[in-house]
């Protein structure tokens, strides 16, 4: 026979089991595979010297940790999908420009006009990564599926982008984390070699 103890600690490991089992049903496999892939560059960084490692992340997986609260997303933004294509970066986004320009005014009333409110936005931009730093370079930006002039685009980063992120413009050049050295954007995935 079981005794009360024994009873009651097998109730917990039941319990724990179940939560355990609740935790992992609110994300979606691609989202843990991205987990576990992101935990992986993160220990191997960790440890120096990292020892050389390539994580493939597919744009499944980013899309799916950016959907399910593994990235904190800028306010203002909903609905961000990533797709990748070899040496090309293809984002999209609901934005919501009053949120984005809280405390930032744009200064020309016209173009405060047009960005203002929610709208649907597309971007392409090349991106690759060597000797461990990180180059994207915005080629084309769609406001509700019209292009953006450049023009336009300059005076949105400037006014709307640069006050929140002030190293960011039409080329930004930043530092890959995690001991990356090298990233290769490929035909739905992107490939991060530590070193």
């Amino acid at each position: 026979m079981m005794s009360n103890r024994d009873r009651c600690f097998l109730a917990l490991i039941v319990l724990a089991t179940f939560a355990l089992l609740a935790q992992a049903d609110r994300h979606s496999p691609a989202y843990l595979s991205m987990d576990r892939k992101v935990a992986s560059i993160e220990s191997n960084a960790s440890n120096p010297p990292s020892h050389p490692q390539t994580t493939t992340i597919t744009q499944d997986e980013l899309n799916a940790y950016l959907s399910e609260g593994g990235i904190d997303i800028p306010k203002g933004l909903s609905d961000v999908k990533i797709e990748f294509s070899p040496g090309t970066v293809h984002a999209s986004s609901q934005v919501d420009f009053d949120h984005l320009s809280e405390g930032h005014g744009g200064g020309n009333p016209i173009f405060s006009a047009l960005f203002s409110g929610t709208h649907d936005v597309e971007a392409d931009a090349q991106a690759s990564g060597s000797n461990g730093q990180g180059t994207v370079t915005i080629k084309t930006v769609k406001l509700d599926g019209v292009s953006i002039p450049k023009a336009a685009l300059e005076y949105l980063i400037q006014h709307y982008v640069k006050p929140k992120y002030p190293n960011a413009g039409m080329t930004s050049t930043f530092s890959l984390p995690d001991n990356i050295q090298n990233a290769v954007v490929q035909q739905s995935q992107v490939a991060l070699t530590q070193k």
